[in-house]
Order: C-alpha cells, then sequence, then structure tokens
C-alpha cells in the first residue's frame, strides 16, 4: 500500500477510536459508551413490559462495530481470503468483550 493511504487510514482509525472511546469535545470528555449506564438484564421468566430505547442499545454496543470493520476491511482492501479475515477478526472480538468494563470502568472514573 501506498504511504498515503496508510497515513490516511491511521488518522480515520484515530477519529474512529476517539469517537468509541473519548470523545474529544471539551464538553463531553468521557468515552460515548462510558457516558451512558449499561442495560440492566431482565427476568428471562417475566413477560416484557417496556423495552430499551434503540438509542441506548446501539450506544452500548459500538464496540461490536470494531471486528466487523476488521473483516469488512481484510476481505475487501487487502483482498484476504474470507476465512483468514474471520480468523484475523475473532481475536478483535475476543479483545473487544475482554476489555469493554474496563475501559468503560476507567472513562466513568
Amino acid at each position: 500500500m501506498p504511504t498515503r493511504l496508510l497515513a490516511l487510514l491511521g488518522a480515520l482509525l484515530e477519529k474512529l477510536a476517539r469517537a468509541i472511546f473519548a470523545s474529544s469535545l471539551p464538553s463531553q470528555p468521557k468515552a460515548l459508551a462510558a457516558r451512558h449506564r449499561d442495560l440492566e438484564q431482565d427476568d428471562p421468566q417475566t413477560e416484557t413490559e417496556l423495552l430499551p430505547r434503540p438509542r441506548d442499545t446501539t450506544v452500548t454496543g459500538l464496540y461490536y462495530l470494531l471486528p466487523i470493520f476488521v473483516l469488512v476491511w481484510n476481505i475487501l482492501l487487502d483482498r484476504l481470503s474470507p476465512s483468514f479475515s474471520t480468523y484475523l477478526a475473532t481475536p478483535t472480538m475476543i479483545a473487544s468483550v475482554f476489555t469493554q468494563h474496563p475501559l468503560k470502568a476507567l472513562f466513568r472514573d
């Protein structure tokens, strides 16, 4: 890849990471997902009376887009095989699952 494209990609990924994890706006210093409380788990034995707002559900799960981004990037731009792209996206998903709560706790403090 040309170095100019790599620099552009790096800047784009940095902006994406700032948008997801740490907003650069001075009025909103916390991370996007950390600004919203976690969704409460409901009891599966009771009847659902009130659904959570779609915005809350979407905002609290934005970090799940990172493995999808890695998967699509590897398939379309790096032209890797779908199986190898999935192999590379899987550790990204595992890292997202294991780091979501510590990162939210870090940005909430």
